[in-house]
């Protein structure tokens, strides 16, 4: 019979972890403060862990759906890390989610606090690629194994054909609701706020677009408009604090001008009825001048004097009939 065999188990396998390790290399592009851990490295240090005490702290940065289905042995949610963050001081916290874009950015998040965090390359995903052993919750807390293993949607679905994928049934529904707050139907808003990345556009760089460099272009230009809106809003509060200053220290100033301007003006009112008090003095003393000299001028021109005399007794009359006229 003619036509081509089906491709061998291995050979779909190579294709999945090829497939599955460019997506990984995309994602560490966007993280690169975030050093990567490979599952054989992680591991080894979990035997090591077995030996000599506990050194690595393993956190699912997953959704409640995705963790009850299955975890890595040994691994809190985020939730519980949170909660017991004080009993894993000196330990190295190893993060992981499906394929790693979330867990990336939530270890980038605890590097930013001090802490040495790492991200499991390739995700849960990765793991099982492995053939690691994964473990789900039993009702009493423990742990028992299973090969089911929660991919998110069908783009992820990169597990080995002996494990069984489990997804979302509306991916995009199961992301919107995560935003919503839980009045509104939302579950644990804003707790896995780096799983808004996957959206439709992540979905399609899973399948070999490259969609996502654009949409992360845009929202890096996005939060640069956010930023540069920011300044533009700093900026224009310094200049109405500036302004206000301003107007304050203008409304001060005319009101010092006015007190000025309202000073002068009384000692004016003050000059100028200062004034008049010494011109009504100087008139009347005048006056009393004139009167002395109209006597005296018609008693000179009663009397006969010599021409010399006579002349200066008519200067005088003239003097005071001016001084009269005044």
């Amino acid at each position: 019979m003619s036509g081509s065999s089906p491709p061998r188990e291995e050979t779909v396998h190579d294709a999945k972890s090829n497939s599955l390790h460019s997506m990984a290399k995309r994602i560490a592009s966007h993280f690169p403060q975030v050093p990567l851990i490979s599952s054989t490295e992680l591991r080894q240090l979990q035997d090591m862990d077995t030996r000599g005490g506990p050194q690595v702290v393993l956190v699912d940065c997953r959704t409640a759906q995705e963790t009850a289905v299955s975890m890595i042995p040994g691994s809190l949610t985020q939730e519980e890390f949170e909660t017991r963050r004080r009993e894993m001081e000196g330990r190295t916290v190893v993060t992981y989610c499906t394929v790693g874009y979330r867990s990336s950015g939530y270890a980038a998040k605890l590097r930013g606090q001090g802490l040495e965090a790492r991200n499991l390359e390739g995700g849960i995903v990765r793991w099982t690629q492995k053939r690691y052993p994964l473990v789900a919750r039993d009702t009493e807390g423990g742990e028992v194994e299973t090969k089911r293993v929660h991919v998110y949607a069908k783009p992820w679905a990169l597990q080995p054909d002996d494990y069984e994928a489990v997804m979302f049934a509306h991916p995009f529904v199961s992301w919107l609701r995560r935003l919503l707050p839980p009045w509104l139907g939302g579950k644990n808003a804003f707790q896995h706020l780096e799983a808004t990345t996957l959206s439709r556009g992540f979905v399609q760089l899973a399948e070999g677009d490259n969609n996502f460099e654009i949409q992360h272009a845009q929202l890096e230009a996005a939060q640069a408009e956010l930023e540069a809106a920011q300044q533009e809003a700093a900026s224009a509060r310094a200049e109405a604090a500036a302004e206000r200053e301003a107007r304050v220290a203008a409304q001060q100033e005319w009101a010092l001008a006015r007190r000025d301007a309202a000073a002068q003006l009384r000692a004016a009112r003050l000059q100028i009825r200062t004034k008049s008090l010494l011109t009504k003095e100087q008139a009347a003393a005048m006056v009393c001048i004139c009167e002395f000299l109209r006597l005296g001028s018609h008693l000179l021109a009663e009397v006969e004097l010599p021409d010399e005399e006579q002349r200066g007794a008519t200067a005088l009359l003239v003097c005071c009939s001016m001084l009269r006229s005044l």
